[in-house]
């Protein structure tokens, strides 16, 4: 088989080093493409080619991308940006007449799985528990619904429907000891009262913002790897340690529930390739959806150590290629810690590591 040149989208990103390291095992040799929208990203020196890309609202994002596909023969691309997931999917007749797969559902499936809203009115239609919730789109309307949820005696959730990471995240809550707070925590911009969110906004009318009950349990990440419908691997991993949205501690986990719930939205929607879903435990225990990322999830390295590794299988998938990976094989109980580190390098030359 000829060497397959992958393009890695947006490697900036913090799970960008998982990804290539996923793609270790892979059973044929590859070239390796990168894009960002910043020049002076470090990763850059990991890729055997390397191009500035501009943001995904812009109309020449898909241009140069196709320009870039055609130049390099990409043969598939793997998405790591919520942002580009719609561009992507909008266009990927024009990326298969090049000869080149984008590994992200189409524009119907994305639509539903980047709004929050709009998958947990999915998902409660199938009869699964969500979240309480409101979407609201005034400041009156947010106060009523934090009300109702409890505030102040509970916290609230309040985030946009569709947003990535901790992008727009406010856990609303009043502390017991604001002097003991500012002289003993870090500053953390997700927590904050309620009067202190409606402070941001200058008019009545707000953009639209998601109030949902707090979920006080553990936080468990899924990776999923699917093909026309079929959930091929679904792999639950607690999200044991969490900064800036980021896992810095998991376990890969038997979640019968979620494992269940995650089975039953691939059949529903009849999604492709690589998707993944978070969710979290209310105080009785039950498994509750938080979002969706069809995508790479920054954390999807460690089921490559785990007898699940989703992002080879999806690139032998869509290459058409077999692969040893069944969900009855997959090791529970791997642990994934991180830790501090770093690349030395001169003139895109890596020099060193640490």
């Amino acid at each position: 088989m000829d060497t397959v040149n992958i393009l890695v989208t947006g490697i900036g990103a913090p799970g960008t080093l998982g990804t290539l390291e996923s793609l270790k095992p892979a059973p044929f040799q590859y070239r390796l493409i990168g894009i960002d929208i910043d020049s002076a990203i470090a990763n850059r020196i990991l890729f055997d080619a390397f191009y500035t890309v501009p943001v995904p609202e812009d109309d020449e994002f898909i241009n140069q991308l196709l320009k870039i596909v055609a130049r390099e023969q990409v043969s598939i691309i793997l998405p790591q940006v919520t942002r580009e997931l719609r561009p992507l999917a909008a266009h990927k007749v024009a990326f298969a007449r090049l000869g080149c797969r984008v590994l992200v559902n189409d524009t119907t499936r994305i639509d539903i799985l980047n709004d929050k809203h709009r998958l947990m009115r999915e998902m409660s239609r199938m009869g699964m528990p969500v979240p309480e919730h409101t979407l609201v789109h005034t400041k009156r309307d947010l106060e009523l619904a934090a009300y109702h949820l409890g505030y102040p005696e509970t916290k609230v959730v309040v985030k946009p429907p569709i947003s990535n990471g901790m992008r727009g995240l406010r856990i609303l809550s009043e502390p017991d000891d604001p002097v003991a707070d500012f002289m003993t925590k870090k500053p953390d911009s997700a927590h904050c009262t309620l009067g202190d969110l409606l402070a941001i906004f200058p008019t009545p009318k707000i953009p639209d913002l998601l109030v949902c009950q707090y979920l006080p349990g553990t936080e468990v990440s899924v990776d999923c790897l699917c093909r026309h419908g079929d959930p091929v691997l679904v792999l639950p991993r607690t999200r044991d340690k969490i900064r800036s949205g980021i896992t810095f501690a998991g376990t890969s986990v038997w979640e019968q529930v979620v494992i269940e719930q995650c089975s039953a939205i691939i059949r529903e929607l009849e999604l492709d390739h690589i998707v993944g879903f978070q969710f979290k435990y209310d105080e009785h225990g039950h498994p509750m959806i938080l979002e969706c990322n069809p995508r790479i999830q920054g954390t999807m390295v460690l089921g490559a150590f785990c007898c699940a590794n989703v992002i080879v299988g999806a690139v032998c998938q869509a290459l058409e290629m077999p692969f040893q990976f069944t969900q009855v094989d997959i090791e529970w109980g791997v642990k994934l810690s991180r830790y501090w580190g770093g690349i030395i390098y001169k003139d895109d030359r890596l020099i060193g590591k640490f």
